[in-house]
């Protein structure tokens, strides 16, 4: 696993952005170990989110070694500025330097960022909401290939 943390020096060392990723297991093993989830969690809730991303990097990318860009995350004021990218570079500098595919779960709003770059979309997975706490949510598996010249310009590489 590679994280990167980016801190606002002028403002007492602020977390404002970070991203993680997992390095390709060559036997194609995807288990992520998740700590103990608190029984006041919604189960229902839980496995779609935390399970429903687990069984769709695996509908998607199967046993094939592939890296995963787990995490990426911008404090809202520091968001459109290139840190989504400056994060994620160093996971598709990997891919292209192995052959690799990047699997990666999107937020709507965050989809746009990764399309940018080339990643293509998979499918969705909804979590269901809970009236007067949350709307119903969507997150989208996508993938980007360094075999795809195209995707390769669109990150730059």
């Amino acid at each position: 696993m590679k994280t990167f943390v980016v801190e606002d020096l002028s403002k007492g060392n602020k977390l404002v952005a970070f991203h993680r990723s997992h390095v390709p297991q060559a036997d194609g093993n995807q288990d992520i170990p998740m700590p103990p989830v608190p029984d006041s969690w919604d189960p229902e809730i839980t496995d779609a989110l935390w399970g429903g991303m687990a069984r769709s990097r695996e509908r998607v990318m199967g046993k094939k070694p592939h890296w995963m860009a787990e995490f990426t995350a911008i404090v809202p004021g520091y968001q459109n500025s290139g840190l989504a990218y400056t994060l994620s570079n160093w996971v598709f500098r990997q891919s292209v330097a192995t052959g690799l595919d990047i699997y990666a779960d999107a937020t709507m709003k965050g989809l746009p960022i990764w399309k940018h770059y080339g990643l293509e979309e998979r499918g969705i997975i909804t979590i269901p909401g809970r009236p007067g706490y949350f709307d119903t949510y969507e997150v989208v598996p996508i993938v980007w290939s360094p075999k795809n010249k195209a995707m390769r310009d669109a990150a730059k590489l």
